[in-house]
């Protein structure tokens, strides 16, 4: 307790509360938008807004590449500003160059697939990909300054849903929605330029040819990973799809909110652990690897007593959630609870040690085979167990997982630095 009483009074501790704060406007805010817009535009509205987003994702991943990470360590153990200010004009730069990559590849793709509806609103969407271009998070994030990321991300995305209650109307409005839609983040990252600027003494300006080629060589381990983990994210229920009826694929998608709400809540703890801890790296490598030991300890404890709670009370929780219907896939909870907890320790081992110390490639192979195992078990389990399989698939995996980080972390890694 004596260690973790100073974090407590620490930034690390103020961060994780501006970005519980931003966590909660995330889940929040759009739960009051989704409900109205579904009912004005109708499920073919929706229908069109949700494919021409989907798209969308790709090229947001493409275009973040990894710097939320890589971009924020870097910050963090950067010795001046003129440092600062290299990294920020070769980050924004090999951002700008990905994003305009991404359009050339967004036309290509419409001279194939001929769709103008399609295409319209994923160019309106596009804008979503154009402000990850000035998105300012990974330097805030890097500098222990998160109440900015929640101050402008707020901001927006009130901005945001005001508007939609306002403007969007009727069933044909789906373009308008698209770019109140997009408005959230475009608005989020001016904002965070806009304090970057000035808060943090930067100085915008281009980057050279190699100063980009650098960076984007630098960022590509984390790069793979992220997109790896983003693209095959719901590959889980787009197997579960393919085998079974639409009701066992939306009972497990509601009942998977419960997990997801959890994994959301230690987010902000990682995100303000992480620069924190990779800055400790760099000081002293034995008093990094104690004090994460007793910060797993502490919130694997807390989430796990949490995880015990659900799956005692798995079906008054579900039918408040959800209603009686649901009740009947209750005891999937049983393998959802775990493998969020295995999430946890995962981070933990993998973000908060390995890529913070700066083995970021040995992270991103591991999340490679995990992928492709997850891939596999649910091909393999799916069309037997359904839902119970998805689960069972994902808690296998991150289980492997955890087994392949602490052989990493006690064969290589730990040895490497005794």
């Amino acid at each position: 307790m004596n260690i973790i009483n100073p974090i407590i009074k620490s930034s690390v501790f103020k961060n994780g509360l501006w970005l519980y704060l931003l966590q909660f406007a995330n889940t929040v805010l759009p739960l009051l938008t989704i409900p109205y817009i579904t009912r004005i535009l109708g499920a073919v509205g929706y229908g069109q807004f949700s494919v021409a987003y989907n798209w969308i994702t790709y090229f947001q991943v493409l275009v973040e590449y990894g710097y939320t990470l890589n971009g924020a360590r870097k910050i963090a153990i950067s010795k001046d500003s003129s440092e600062e200010n290299r990294l920020w004009r070769s980050i924004v730069c090999s951002r700008a160059v990905l994003f305009f990559f991404s359009l050339i590849i967004l036309n290509l793709f419409y001279i194939i697939n001929r769709d103008p509806v399609r295409h319209k609103n994923m160019m309106i969407l596009m804008l979503i990909v154009l402000s990850v271009v000035f998105q300012m998070n990974w330097l805030f994030q890097g500098k222990q300054e998160m109440k900015f990321i929640t101050i402008v991300n707020l901001t927006g995305r009130i901005s945001s849903m005001i508007l939609i209650f306002l403007f969007v109307k009727k069933s044909d409005h789906v373009s308008l929605y698209c770019f109140l839609y997009a408005f959230t983040f475009l608005v989020s990252s001016f904002l965070g330029l806009f304090v970057a600027v000035h808060r943090f003494n930067i100085h915008p300006s281009f980057a050279s040819i190699s100063e980009i080629v650098n960076e984007l060589r630098d960022g590509w381990v984390l790069f793979t990973s992220n997109a790896i983990a983003r693209v095959f994210g719901s590959v889980g229920i787009t197997i579960l799809g393919i085998f079974a009826n639409i009701e066992i694929v939306g009972a497990y998608s509601a009942i998977y909110k419960i997990p997801y709400i959890l994994n959301m809540c230690f987010s902000p703890i990682s995100q303000a652990l992480f620069p924190y801890l990779s800055q400790c790296y760099s000081e002293s490598y034995e008093k990094a690897i104690s004090l994460v030991k007793k910060l797993m300890l502490s919130v694997v404890g807390l989430f796990g007593i949490i995880c015990v709670l659900i799956v005692i009370l798995r079906r008054t929780l579900i039918s408040l959630l959800f209603g009686v219907e649901f009740t009947k896939y209750s005891n999937i909870i049983l393998l959802l609870c775990p493998q969020s907890l295995l999430g946890i320790i995962n981070n933990f081992l993998g973000i908060q040690t390995l890529v913070a110390m700066g083995y970021k490639e040995y992270y991103s192979k591991c999340i490679l085979y995990s992928t492709l195992i997850l891939v596999l078990l649910n091909f393999l389990l799916c069309p037997y167990f359904q839902l119970y399989g998805t689960a069972l698939s994902s808690l296998i995996t991150e289980a492997t997982l955890s087994i392949m980080l602490l052989f990493i972390l006690k064969k290589r890694v730990l040895k490497k630095s005794e």
